[in-house]
């Protein structure tokens, strides 16, 4: 399935290593799994801040993308908390 390709590259790529954005990975998962329900991609979200990203660029942008799945989902509170 698509989320097996998609956990498997996050498992299978070393942050360090990665010659692209990582972080791109982690985000565009989380919107396809958000057509499921917006729990599961902050639970992919979540998951992602935890990630040894090669630069701190990349990190700002998985907060970026939390922002704005909870702006998508109208929880302003939310977003302005969680970031």
């Amino acid at each position: 399935s698509v989320e097996d390709v998609y956990e498997r590259a996050i498992v299978e790529i070393h942050p360090r290593r990665a010659k692209g954005s990582l972080a791109e990975i982690w985000i565009s998962y989380s919107k396809y799994v958000e057509m499921q329900g917006a729990d599961k991609a902050r639970e992919i979200l979540q998951r992602a801040t935890a990630c040894d990203f090669n630069s701190v660029d990349e990190l700002a942008n998985i907060w970026i993308a939390i922002g704005e799945l909870e702006l998508r989902h109208n929880s302003l509170t939310v977003a302005v908390n969680r970031v």
